[in-house]
């Protein structure tokens, strides 16, 4: 399967829930992944990226935001020729870092030193409050590496991660 993420930053969080979900002994048994590639894009490219890349591989799906540029995005890839048969799609207001807070969410109940600092106060560990320092963190590369390896330490997390992946190789696939 081959993802084409709509920058570079979703790019780098979902080979890091990758790394996740293919790392932890507990689920990697319970989970049967199938393969995922991720090709790099520039913000803003995942129309030519996506066009460049189909030369060689019309499966290709891209993966978009749920904001106003996944719209224009949207209108786009069903625009070019041929267009993709599969786009995947974050929710409303969506985007990575929505999806990365989903997956950390369960570690909240029992946070690690990097989750603890982010939000030292334990009525505060809410999924809301998560999204919006990661949203406001976007470009932390080393945070996101951090918290991507602390969600070892949480098996719901993991499983999360694994989750997501097998959800979206269902849909690429066209399984349900």
């Amino acid at each position: 399967i081959i993802l084409v993420p709509e920058g570079a930053y979703d790019h780098e969080w979902l080979n890091l829930w990758q790394r996740v979900a293919q790392s932890s002994p507990d689920t990697v048994a319970t989970y049967h992944l199938r393969p995922i590639t991720f090709v790099p894009t520039s913000d803003a490219a995942i129309v030519v990226t996506l066009q460049e890349i189909g030369k060689f591989r019309s499966d290709a799906v891209p993966i978009i935001d749920g904001d106003s540029a996944g719209d224009d995005y949207l209108s786009q890839l069903h625009a070019i020729t041929p267009a993709p048969k599969t786009i995947i799609r974050y929710g409303k207001g969506a985007a990575v870092e929505c999806l990365s807070a989903w997956i950390l969410e369960p570690a909240l109940a029992a946070p690690g030193p990097i989750l603890a600092t982010l939000l030292p106060d334990p009525s505060g560990r809410t999924l809301k409050n998560l999204q919006d320092i990661l949203i406001t963190r976007k470009k932390d590369r080393e945070l996101h590496e951090n918290l991507a390896w602390e969600s070892l330490d949480s098996l719901e997390s993991c499983k999360r991660a694994c989750e997501f992946f097998h959800d979206v190789a269902a849909i690429a696939v066209d399984r349900k």
